[in-house]
């Protein structure tokens, strides 16, 4: 019974430890049982302990090395994303032009979309024009007053001075009589056109007509008669053309004496007599206004002129202030300022492509309106591509951010694309639904992202990617490795 005892402890609890998760477990197992097939084990040579042991030792190294997949790559699939870029506009409104289509390739900083902003025009050439004159007005005060301004300035305070002295001291006695006499003529006019014309004047006129009609028709009988013998050579053809002047003279003369004999027959009109009435009303108030003298308050009046005089040219001896300058500079430069957001604003009217990609979605036309902030296209960036993979935790070990790995699409078959993981999540997940055995489904797992280096733009959003993860290294091969020797402290 003790030899039973012992087989027992060695076939069973010294072997069974050591061979846990060993794919001969079950037989060992069965050796170590209480039966009568043990017994005639038991008494069987040594040599069958030994065999067992090393086809034991064999199992486990091919299980390692055979059967462990962390000493082998493994693949795994997931879906090829493509980064999206939503592109709205800051100003909408209604479209001008739809510069690009859908499918199209766009380079970054190319128009999309340029919208009507003609307020926005209308507003810059009011702001350019108000710059500009700013700019003059600015220049004027650096530059300073001219001499010529100056001088102007000093003639008006020398006139204003000079009529209030007159003022003060009234009027002379010979600028009394000729506003008397300017008084006298416009009465007499007056009456001559109330009265109408005389009989005598009638005739003169009609005599003047006359002898001017005589003057005309011997002209110009002459100046014929100087042309036939131009023609012929008798006479020079000066001669004719100056018969032809004093003609023309003639006729103007005449033309001059019917009208005024015209006038004289049918006496003055109305608005002349008006016109003579005005007149004489204006020379009658001059004379009294003269005779009277000026009033205190006109005279306070005309003083205030020759100081306001006074003070502008003396302004305009000093010069200009800094103050003024510093003034008309801080107005050009909020004007610069204005013209400058409102050409940023003029900029908005075009949406502009924000990085090389390709037009997804946009489906505008010329004339439609959009609303401010509204998506008007969809951008696909082709060279920004990536892949998610779900990984189980314990193979986590194999994997580290930055690590290439080897990505394949079911569209290319016989090329391979390189992938570079760029993250691993920090906390774990549930595996997503699409995996199929429910035992994979309560394991946790942790969604690698991996982007795919796609410069020749083959690769789609929505393609099947696999990715194939390298192996982990063998302690054998770990401590083999130079970098992983250990290293003496001095």
């Amino acid at each position: 019974m003790a030899y039973k005892h012992n087989s027992r402890e060695a076939l069973g609890y010294g072997l069974i430890g050591e061979a846990k998760n060993h794919p001969f477990e079950p037989a060992i197992k069965a050796l170590s049982m209480e039966t009568p097939q043990n017994h005639k084990i038991a008494r069987r040579p040594i040599w069958i302990v030994g065999g067992l042991i090393v086809i034991g030792l064999i199992g486990w190294y091919v299980w390692e090395h055979l059967f462990d997949i962390s000493y082998r790559p493994i693949k795994v699939t997931g879906t090829i994303q493509a980064k999206e870029i939503l592109v709205a506009s800051k100003v909408g409104g209604r479209i001008a032009a739809v510069l690009a289509e859908e499918g199209q390739t766009v380079s970054k900083g190319q128009r999309l979309v340029e919208f009507e902003v003609p307020e926005l025009e209308a507003r810059r050439m009011q702001y350019l024009a108000h710059i500009k004159e700013s700019e003059a007005y600015l220049a004027e005060l650096k530059a300073g007053p001219r001499y010529s301004e100056i001088e102007k300035a000093r003639a008006e305070a020398n006139q204003a001075q000079a009529n209030w002295e007159m003022l003060k001291r009234g009027y002379r006695q010979e600028e009394i009589e000729k506003a008397r006499a300017q008084r006298i003529e416009a009465q007499e006019q007056l009456n001559l056109l109330e009265r109408g014309y005389r009989a005598e004047e009638i005739a003169t006129a009609r005599d003047a007509m006359e002898q001017a009609k005589i003057q005309m028709d011997w002209a110009e009988h002459e100046f014929k008669r100087y042309s036939g013998l131009a023609s012929q050579g008798a006479v020079s053809s000066r001669e004719a053309d100056e018969l032809k002047i004093k003609g023309d003279a003639a006729r103007e003369a005449y033309e001059m004496a019917v009208e005024s004999y015209r006038k004289m027959q049918s006496g003055p009109r109305k608005e002349e007599i008006d016109a003579a009435r005005q007149r004489l009303k204006a020379a009658t108030e001059q004379e009294k206004m003269l005779t009277r003298g000026m009033r205190p308050e006109e005279i306070k009046m005309a003083q205030q002129k020759y100081r306001a005089a006074r003070a502008s040219l003396r302004l305009l001896e000093e010069g200009t202030r800094k103050e003024q300058i510093a003034r008309a500079e801080a107005k050009l430069a909020q004007m610069q300022a204005s013209l400058q957001e409102l050409d940023a604003q003029l900029k908005d009217r075009f949406v502009y492509s924000p990085a090389d990609a390709e037009v997804s979605v946009m489906d505008l036309h010329a004339g439609q309106v959009i609303a401010p902030n509204k998506s008007i296209a969809t951008l696909t960036r082709l060279d920004d591509m990536w892949t998610r993979v779900y990984l189980p935790e314990r193979e986590l070990g194999r994997v580290h951010v930055g690590q290439m790995v080897a990505v394949r699409a079911d569209a290319f078959p016989t090329r391979e694309f390189v992938g570079k993981i760029v993250q691993i999540p920090g906390v774990a997940e549930f595996t997503p639904r699409n995996v199929q055995t429910a035992e994979e489904r309560s394991a946790q797992v942790f969604g690698l992202k991996i982007k795919i280096d796609n410069k020749d733009k083959l690769l789609r959003g929505g393609m099947n990617a696999e990715v194939t993860l390298p192996p982990v290294e063998g302690p054998f091969f770990k401590l083999a490795r130079k970098e992983n020797a250990p290293r003496h402290s001095p």
